[in-house]
């Protein structure tokens, strides 16, 4: 059996909307897991309503403020032409135009790509993307996403080709067994010319207070993916999860997540995940960092040695 793309759905739903995803990634990357978390406008566009934020990674950046009523901007690529989010109330909206003009090719006199004067021939890029979310008293978080795609491959831009995607999230209070929420995902992505792809997920989660200042997440949860006569069923998906404060200014975060393909009987293994929060009143810093930060952490912490942060996060609130 051909392996077949196994998308995440959560992340599908990421647009073109920036907002900060470091302390995610380093607690498993899954932001439906955190309500509270900022990184839920790209999941559940109506969290919006809950941030005055200005937040960047060092090459983008989002900001969103309001009263009774969010905007927000994010710059995204060089070709995105408007980033855009806005909530009121229980409802919120992203909303994504990416445009890129044709290039029109020029060829060597001798029919080769070998010569100086030689300019490699683009498609036009026309990307709209569109994510709707609302609160429902009874249901829970529901978001929605809509992109349409005009375009093949184009340099080092993105890579998506002609077609569409759709997809859905729900995420609700549900006590069951041990687990405090449910989330559930649907995802289809149909591109022009290839077999479309069809995304189901229903996770459970909760948060574990283990201790004081200290918090856990373990969540258990069943994927299927399909495309064209293939298809892959995932169970058990895990994510573990713990953020706790080593002072009042910083917190030390890991997660680690598994997924069992009974398809084809095989494991993702445990893929660990680390991170360091810093707070500086009303600035934070979220960063992602190996697991050498736990064989000397007094001398990494302190400066004496390198993080070697892969990724970061400024965001400043108020």
């Amino acid at each position: 059996m051909k392996t077949i793309k196994n998308t995440t759905m959560l992340f599908m739903f990421v647009g073109l909307i920036f907002s900060s995803q470091e302390r995610v990634n380093a607690l498993g990357g899954n932001a439906a897991f955190w309500p509270e978390d900022e990184a839920n406008i790209s999941v559940f566009p109506q969290a919006v309503n809950n941030f005055n934020l200005a937040n960047t990674d060092g090459d983008d950046f989002y900001v969103s403020w309001g009263d009774d009523m969010k905007f927000g901007f994010s710059g995204g690529s060089s070709s995105d032409f408007l980033n855009l989010s806005w909530g009121m109330n229980n409802m919120g909206v992203n909303f994504g135009l990416n445009m890129t003009p044709e290039v029109e090719g020029v060829g060597c006199e001798d029919g080769t790509t070998d010569c100086a004067e030689y300019v490699a021939a683009e498609d036009a890029v026309n990307v709209v993307d569109l994510q709707y979310g609302m609160t429902l008293d009874g249901v829970g978080d529901v978001g929605v996403h809509f992109m349409n795609t005009t375009m093949h491959a184009h340099g080092d831009h993105f890579d998506y080709e002609d077609g569409m995607t759709l997809g859905a999230s729900l995420r609700r209070s549900q006590e069951l067994w041990v687990f405090s929420h449910a989330l559930l995902n649907f995802g289809y992505v149909a591109p022009e010319d290839e077999d479309a792809v069809m995304n189901l997920g229903a996770d459970l989660f909760t948060h574990l207070d283990i201790a004081d200042n200290t918090v856990g997440l373990f969540a258990l949860g069943f994927g299927w993916t399909n495309e064209g006569e293939d298809g892959d069923i995932h169970f058990p998906k895990m994510t573990f999860a713990v953020e706790s404060a080593w002072t009042d200014w910083a917190t030390v975060r890991a997660g680690f997540t598994k997924n069992w393909s009974l398809t084809n009987t095989t494991s993702t293994g445990v893929t660990p995940s680390f991170g360091l929060g810093f707070n500086y009143g009303s600035f934070v810093l979220d960063m992602s960092v190996g697991s050498d930060i736990f064989t000397n952490p007094v001398q990494k912490v302190t400066g004496f040695e390198s993080l070697n942060a892969s990724a970061f996060n400024l965001t400043y609130m108020w």
